[in-house]
């Protein structure tokens, strides 16, 4: 797991959308846990604002989520 940061939430949210934006493409994407070790914060922390950045588009960018069976 993780370290706990003391990022502000929003410094948190910047630092995923750009860890998407840089490394994530349609075809190509990233876990919870590859961004959390990136921007150094909880698994559990990345999984929640990408579940509320689901429900957005955020610089017209798709954040989807697939479970394991959809990578068979």
């Amino acid at each position: 797991m993780a370290a706990s940061s003391a990022l502000p939430t929003a410094q948190i949210v910047i630092e995923i959308l750009e860890q998407l934006i840089k490394h994530t493409d349609p075809e190509h994407g990233l876990t919870a846990a590859e961004i959390s070790k990136r921007i150094n914060v909880s698994d559990k922390t990345v999984r929640g604002h990408l579940k509320a950045l689901q429900s957005m588009t955020p610089f017209d960018r798709h954040v989807g989520h697939l479970d394991r069976q959809d990578l068979v």
